[in-house]
């Protein structure tokens, strides 16, 4: 409840979580905050292929591969 508030608050001026810290946003949200989300998961991509270092914390907020 207390972390829905806060995000929300922080949302409403451009804020972004920290990420190492709790917060329930995913990947729809975060790319409207972060503008080289793309330009990330590109390189996630290439990286990383068949999705080998990824885990349900890491679909959520970056999507699934």
């Amino acid at each position: 409840e207390y972390f829905t508030a806060f995000e929300n608050v922080v949302g409403q001026v451009g804020g972004r979580p920290h990420w190492g810290k709790m917060h329930d946003l995913d990947a729809s949200v975060l790319r409207t905050r972060y503008p080289h989300f793309d330009d990330f998961l590109r390189i996630r991509k290439e990286c990383d292929p068949a999705g080998t270092f990824t885990n349900t914390y890491l679909d959520r907020v970056l999507g699934s591969v």
